[in-house]
């Protein structure tokens, strides 16, 4: 609906990069800045968004047009991972990545995953995709470090600290 509005009065309609205003990521970027976690050793970040075909259902087809969009699941939704990992402050290096363009059946990859160098040594893989049916959709990581261990999956977000402390 939202898109029909601003399609008929000619307005710029997106997504924005959310992740940088929930919870959990601004407390990710805290912990990191005030060097609580220590030295970073790995990253691993998903999103995976519903099936690729209900953009034609919202009149967003173009979406899954090579052509028009350029890419699909990491260019659509992995995308917000990468602004989360910019938004904690880490600049990225792409190292290599794979994607698969089988499972929808459309020009654009529906499944992509890639290996970024995010400096110190430290390094991510960010995963994203379209999904043929919605039994898992949503956005997840984890951070492997020094003095902890943090996951965030169903919108909570874990710390597991070595030594035992609680903050």
């Amino acid at each position: 609906k939202r898109a029909v509005q601003c399609q008929e009065k000619k307005l710029f309609n997106a997504g924005p990069f959310s992740m940088r205003y929930d919870p959990a990521g601004k407390k990710v970027k805290e912990l990191i800045g005030e060097g609580k976690l220590g030295k970073i050793g790995r990253i691993s970040l998903s999103y995976f968004s519903g099936t690729a075909s209900r953009y034609a259902g919202w009149g967003c087809g173009w979406v899954l047009d090579k052509n028009i969009f350029g890419g699909g699941a990491m260019h659509n939704v992995g995308v917000h991972m990468l602004d989360l990992l910019r938004f904690w402050g880490f600049s990225i290096e792409y190292i290599k990545g794979s994607k698969t363009y089988n499972l929808n059946r459309n020009e654009v990859d529906d499944i992509s995953s890639i290996m970024l160098s995010i400096g110190g040594g430290a390094y991510a893989i960010v995963e994203s995709g379209y999904l043929v049916q919605n039994p898992y959709q949503g956005t997840r990581f984890s951070l492997f470090c020094e003095k902890a261990n943090l996951e965030y999956r169903d919108k909570k977000l874990n710390i597991v600290w070595h030594d035992n402390t609680i903050l």
